[in-house]
């Protein structure tokens, strides 16, 4: 009997849980190399740091500043094989916190990349938009993955890379143009 308890407790201690079962299969690279997953690939060619965005909707300009900075993130996509979508983006920082692709911002069609169907062999550029505090903006890492709820999906994960040890934050930018 106390063979069996035993025999037990090791298995709940070294059998893995839920989480580890289900995780996401990761594909990693830096930026400007394209990071294929097992259904789609992206490429990430340049981030930004802006205080303020500038969007003209409906015929009017609308400013939007947020309480941290907007980090701004040009990207490629590509479906693998077959057509398909990107449904969730992400900025991890380095202590493991995600800010997810802010909804604060309509992107046209033409620009942004949630819903949008992918093409095996046909790249879409797009922006990425996101929402960070600025004590956090060093050490981000994009994710992007089949799903906002990644169990045995793909996820790619390309960390931001600054031209300098403390990033420039742009006063504004025209998303319009």
């Amino acid at each position: 009997m106390l063979l069996a308890v035993g025999g037990i407790v090791v298995m709940s201690r070294t059998t893995p849980g839920f989480v580890d079962l289900t995780a996401p299969f990761v594909s990693q690279g830096e930026p400007g190399e394209w990071v294929n997953t097992r259904t789609f690939g992206v490429r990430v060619d340049k981030p930004y740091l802006v205080r303020m965005l500038r969007q003209e909707r409906f015929g009017r300009v609308e400013e939007r500043t947020t309480g941290g900075v907007w980090v701004i993130v040009k990207v490629d996509a590509v479906a693998i094989h077959h057509p398909g979508m990107i449904g969730a983006f992400a900025i991890e920082t380095r202590e493991g916190k995600r800010y997810q692709h802010t909804e604060r911002i309509r992107l046209p069609s033409q620009v942004g990349l949630l819903g949008r169907e992918l093409q095996p062999e046909m790249p879409v550029p797009a922006l990425l938009v996101f929402e960070v505090p600025e004590n956090q903006i060093m050490d981000l890492t994009l994710i992007a993955g089949e799903r906002e709820i990644p169990h045995l999906t793909s996820e790619a994960r390309i960390p931001l890379r600054w031209s300098t040890p403390s990033p420039a934050i742009r006063d504004s930018v025209d998303l319009s143009t």
